[in-house]
């Protein structure tokens, strides 16, 4: 019964944004209100403890949204200077195919930024980078979710896996947790392209992309095993999205693909006048460059705890916002930029809304116990197939924390206990708790809000979640049977 009343707050979140459609707006001050009665009724909240969740929750939806106003002042910047149409181009000379540009900005670059900065900063670049390429915002903030299904299972410099495993270290070695982690995540970056592909193009996407989807496959795949395995935690999704954007550049030149006449990528044809308003193709990405090489080098450079002293996220923001400043330099616009902050600022009003309900929904559940309600109930039904069980509380955590490192700080006791109940493989089962709480970034409301803001289609969120929900599932389901292979058969005993 008490499963029951826990899980109600989720309930809502899904019935109101994809049965009833309604805007995430809408949807998450409801929920706050609902999740804040049945607190007090059905889990004996104090009334004081509510109001410093809710005002917890506000703050770090602020904080969230600081950097999804960065990443729009940038795209704003990028439009009105023209460089956007300089990107265009370059990207046309180097594949004419708009589905190989959708994996490599996507996915690939995707999987870069979470390994230099993490925190949503993939889903708040790579979403608008897609729109100023051509695609529909809604097919952006699609791909933007999909694309941040892998990697955050280490997150900025290892630190998702880092710090999560710092809660059960007395139990199991980190580079054991980074060994078997990489060795599931390999089997979702080798799926993930294909998934993309399906789920915004349907069947026919695949026509004359095979050859691509697979080779891309095979060498995330394999980059993800062999760094987690053999280099080490911090570097993962930095090497790996790297590592992915060369294999795609190399395949587009030494391959002789044919894009088929419907994908092609064509840019818009301009004027001899138009044209000579475009910035240099190296003015053009100037912002981006500079991003690429920022990010990383000040997250290397620092203790994690100086950086989070404010907020992980603010950091972040902070450097984009800087970085819009020179760009508006680099561009010759630098009167601009204050335009570019007060556009940018105007779209992401009502996401801070919906931010902050959510984050205190989630606030008021993992201090009233709800969550560990539902993880407890969940677990006391699994058995021997508690590995498939371990991936869903994974992806339960993100749900309603918004971070797969709140969840593995959350869960991972719990998964340890677990363990030594069923007599099953405890780097196993956290591992699997640690890839689940990846792909739970795909469905997270809060993220789902971000993305949405970032390319100005907040009212679509309940479409958005719609369309994620199956790429999920099929992750959970290939996670959930290699979690049963790897604890029951192949590495019963690893790191143990």
């Amino acid at each position: 019964m008490m499963m029951l009343l826990a899980i109600l707050p989720i309930v809502v979140v899904l019935v109101g944004m994809i049965v009833l459609k309604k805007s995430a707006v809408i949807v998450s001050p409801f929920t706050l209100i609902f999740t804040i009665i049945l607190s007090i009724i059905s889990f004996n909240a104090v009334t004081g403890e509510l109001v410093t969740q809710t005002w917890k929750g506000v703050m770090s939806g602020g904080k969230i949204i600081f950097l999804v106003w960065a990443a729009f002042a940038m795209l704003v910047m990028l439009q009105k200077t023209r460089a956007m149409d300089g990107i265009k181009i370059a990207l046309a000379s180097i594949t004419d195919d708009k589905r190989i540009l959708l994996i490599m900005i996507g996915f690939c670059f995707s999987i870069f930024l979470e390994g230099a900065a993490g925190a949503g900063t993939p889903t708040a670049i790579c979403a608008p980078f897609l729109v100023g390429i051509g695609f529909t915002p809604l097919s952006a903030a699609i791909a933007g979710m999909l694309g941040a299904g892998i990697a955050p299972s280490w997150g900025g410099a290892g630190a998702t896996t880092i710090v999560g495993h710092s809660v059960v270290a007395e139990h199991i070695a980190l580079q054991d947790v980074t060994a078997i982690s990489g060795r599931l995540a390999m089997l979702g970056a080798f799926v993930v392209p294909i998934i993309m592909i399906y789920a915004l193009i349907g069947k026919k996407g695949f026509k004359g992309l095979w050859g691509y989807l697979l080779y891309i496959g095979a060498v995330l795949g394999a980059s993800f095993f062999v760094i987690s395995n053999f280099i080490g935690t911090e570097i993962v999704s930095l090497g790996c999205g790297a590592i992915g954007i060369i294999a795609s550049l190399i395949y587009v030149k030494v391959s002789k693909h044919q894009t088929p006449e419907e994908y092609k990528y064509v840019p818009e044809k301009l004027s001899p006048e138009e044209k000579d308003l475009i910035p240099s193709t190296m003015k053009s990405f100037a912002p981006y460059l500079i991003l690429i090489i920022a990010l990383p080098v000040i997250r290397f450079s620092f203790p994690l705890a100086v950086l989070a002293k404010y907020g992980y996220v603010v950091w972040i923001a902070v450097v984009m916002f800087i970085i819009v400043f020179i760009g508006s330099i680099i561009l010759n616009n630098v009167k601009g930029y204050v335009s570019y902050l007060k556009e940018g600022l105007i779209k992401v009003i009502p996401a801070f809304i919906s931010m902050g309900a959510l984050l205190s929904v989630a606030n008021i559940m993992k201090s009233t116990g709800m969550l560990n309600i539902i993880a407890q109930g969940l677990a006391d039904i699994a058995g021997s197939g508690y590995p498939v069980v371990a991936v869903l509380i994974g992806s339960l955590g993100t749900f309603i924390a918004g971070t797969g490192l709140g969840s593995n700080v959350m869960f991972g006791p719990m998964h340890m206990q677990a363990a030594e109940l069923l007599s099953l493989n405890k780097v196993v089962l956290f591992s699997a708790q640690n890839v689940g709480g990846a792909i739970g970034n795909m469905i997270c409301p809060n993220n789902i809000v971000a993305a949405a803001a970032t390319v100005d289609t907040l009212g679509q969120e309940g479409e958005i979640m719609k369309k994620c929900i199956p790429s999920w599932l099929v992750l959970v389901v290939i996670y959930g049977v290699a979690g049963l292979l790897f604890a029951h058969v192949l590495f019963p005993t690893f790191g143990m």
